[in-house]
């Protein structure tokens, strides 16, 4: 979400769905909602995110981490959080998938290890 920063929202959106375009992909309507979904999401509940991340993310800060893996963390714990329609594991799975294809050498374990602490701490603080 950093390339977004100072932008607006849906601008950026339809940019990001005009790239898809020039590759010959044609998302659909679904994609599009769910894409949207996300983004407002992670936007509207950043703050929050952001601090569950520090808290587990032992011996990083934020700032220092990849913009990339930053914002694979932020999608994951707003589906952790705050979609209960999606199961944890999932979320963490797909997480870990995406930081296969565009993160670094070390960025799938390291996002499976925040994530698991995450998940494992909200899980046993849910009543």
């Amino acid at each position: 979400m950093e390339w977004m920063k100072g932008r607006d929202l849906n601008r950026a959106m339809e940019d990001s769905f005009i790239l898809f375009a020039e590759e010959n992909i044609e998302p659909g309507e679904n994609v599009i909602a769910f894409a949207r979904e996300r983004i407002e999401g992670v936007e509207r509940h950043r703050g929050e995110i952001d601090d569950i991340i520090r808290k587990y993310a032992r011996n990083w800060r934020l700032e220092r981490m990849s913009a990339i893996d930053r914002n694979i963390l932020r999608i994951a714990v707003f589906e952790i959080r705050f979609c209960p329609s999606v199961p944890g594991k999932v979320a963490i799975n797909e997480a870990i998938e995406i930081a296969k294809e565009f993160g670094g050498e070390e960025a799938p374990s390291f996002i499976n290890g925040i994530l698991d602490r995450i998940f494992n701490m909200e899980e046993s603080a849910s009543p």
